[in-house]
């Protein structure tokens, strides 16, 4: 019988996730204006950086959920290797973003790639401030 509950904690992974990334995108949707011609080339580069900032926001989650659960353990060395790991995420979130906005001024101009960056910012504020918010101090 854990074949099909593996299958359901599958699903329900992934249901978690397409609703996350579907609220982020209405959100956009709402404060990027594209044309027609613009929205062909931006949605499907957006969709696939979006998973790639997904995996990241997913590690990164994971590292805080164990420190939150353990924080009475929370030893040196287990500090450092939170501590690096989220020093690795945020670069490789920055390269992410870099890369993501290097591909869309291919097809729009920088003013809007620039405009998207600031919208991208804000959410991911926000989404640091919830998450802090979360976190027990010592």
């Amino acid at each position: 019988m854990l074949i099909p509950f593996l299958a359901v904690a599958q699903n329900t992974d992934d249901l978690k996730q397409q609703i996350v990334l579907d609220q982020k995108k209405l959100v956009v949707m709402e404060n990027f204006k594209l044309t027609d011609e613009e929205a062909v080339s931006f949605w499907p580069i957006y969709d696939e950086y979006q998973e790639r900032l997904y995996s990241l926001d997913l590690i990164r989650n994971g590292l805080y959920s164990d420190y939150a659960t353990n924080i009475n353990l929370l030893t040196d060395e287990k500090a450092v290797f939170i501590m690096d790991n989220l020093f690795d995420i945020a670069e490789n979130r920055q390269e992410t973003l870099r890369s993501f906005s290097l591909e869309l001024e291919k097809s729009l101009p920088s003013k809007k790639v620039f405009h998207y960056m600031l919208i991208e910012n804000n959410i991911s504020i926000i989404q640091k401030y919830n998450l802090a918010k979360q976190l027990p101090l010592p």
